[in-house]
């Protein structure tokens, strides 16, 4: 994992791209305040479970050709077949 960047006066350009690329806040970067990294970590669970969302994964897997759908559940027993392993 990188190092961020130093912490000067304002936020750099890197520091502005660090926090970007690894969704960091930029409130808890600069100021290291536990309120801010609480809203951060809320954010990012609220994406993921968002992402992760069982009935819009059935929705968009219903949408697919029935060959995709054999594509997607020949890889999907692929994935959890090395998981096992």
């Amino acid at each position: 994992m990188e190092a961020p960047p130093k912490i000067g006066r304002g936020p750099s350009e890197a520091l502005a791209d660090y926090c970007r690329r690894h969704r960091i806040s930029f409130d808890w970067m600069l100021t290291g305040c536990p309120v801010d990294l609480k809203k951060m970590v809320d954010e990012r669970c609220g994406r993921e479970a968002a992402v992760l969302s069982t009935s819009s994964l059935f929705a968009k897997y219903a949408k697919l050709t029935p060959e995709h759908q054999a594509i997607m559940t020949a890889e999907i027993h692929r994935i959890l077949a090395e998981r096992d392993e």
